[in-house]
């Protein structure tokens, strides 16, 4: 049966956790090795909260959000920031959503294998995750030491439960996948311990809101560069309609308008942060008039090889 820790009015979070971070502190310092433990959890769960209480306790007043990672570049400054600073070392990758379906890209990919080189910096990584299953089985079983489950219900305090590596590998060896209803259903069963924490409301807390908040402005200003469409500007897709051609065919006659010198980047068209590229309305023009030489020239050698052909 799961150990639940004891309630208590006084304290921000369980006494079990204390013990918990100890112990990890301990043994990253013993052992002179790095150290991750994945937090997991439906959105809203509260994974940041627990995180923040964790990097507070480990850290003390050394803790900082320039050791919080919330997007690419966070993430790059905080894990450079947490290798410089003296002993103790923990660092926080929130929203680091590193996950298997993301494998091909640059970014995810050079991120498991930094993970999966550097050893012996001393580090605790606090990783928060929606899923423990998005992850890649191999790096689960290598790199990830423990995983903390925090469960949505409670208003006053956040329960969850904490699972050793061992407990992980062996739902992983009879169920096959770490998928966040398996992980629910089997808490009692594997879990070590069942703790709770309360909201984060510590010194870090008015400057990781500041922070949380500029990284949503930065998605909604990205995703407003990537899909807006000014009144006198058309999409690719647009131009196609227009000339009743694919997509891929305005694409190429783009191609063909800058090498004639009919198109500029920047003035008659322009690329946004995704590769997705904006005409200025009049450029249909320039496109027609493509079309149409290119269809006279089509004529042209199709009329001259049937010529050929028949003498």
């Amino acid at each position: 049966m799961v150990i639940v820790a004891p309630d208590s009015e006084d304290r921000r979070y369980d006494i079990l956790l204390d013990k918990l971070i100890s112990g990890k502190k301990n043994q990253i310092k013993e052992q002179n090795d790095d150290s991750i433990i994945l937090i997991v959890g439906d959105t809203g769960s509260g994974k940041s909260n627990l995180a923040l209480h964790i990097l507070e306790y480990y850290l003390g007043d050394k803790a900082s959000t320039d050791l919080i990672g919330l997007n690419r570049d966070s993430i790059a400054k905080a894990t450079k920031a947490v290798t410089e600073m003296a002993l103790p070392r923990c660092c926080l990758l929130d929203e680091a959503n590193i996950n298997k379906r993301d494998s091909i890209t640059k970014f995810n990919k050079e991120m498991m294998d930094l993970f999966m080189a550097i050893r012996g910096l001393n580090i605790l990584w606090l990783w928060c995750n929606p899923s423990a299953d998005m992850m890649d089985k191999f790096f689960i079983k290598e790199r990830i030491a423990a995983v903390i489950y925090v469960m949505k219900k409670g208003k006053k305090r956040r329960p969850y439960f904490f699972f050793k590596q061992a407990a992980i590998l062996k739902m992983l060896k009879k169920y096959g996948n770490l998928e966040m209803s398996l992980i629910h259903k089997v808490r009692r069963e594997y879990a070590s311990y069942r703790g709770w924490f309360k909201e984060y409301t510590g010194f870090l807390k008015d400057d990781y809101e500041d922070k949380k908040d500029d990284r949503m402005k930065e998605k909604i200003n990205t995703f407003y560069e990537n899909w807006r469409v000014e009144d006198n500007m058309s999409q690719t897709k647009d131009i196609g309609k227009a000339l009743d051609v694919h997509h891929s065919t305005i694409l190429k006659y783009t191609g063909i308008l800058l090498e004639q010198g009919k198109l500029i980047e920047g003035e008659n068209f322009f690329v946004n942060n995704s590769g997705r590229k904006k005409y200025k309305k009049e450029t249909i023009i320039y496109f027609d008039e493509l079309q149409k030489e290119l269809h006279k020239s089509k004529l042209a050698n199709a009329k001259k090889n049937g010529f050929k052909a028949q003498t």
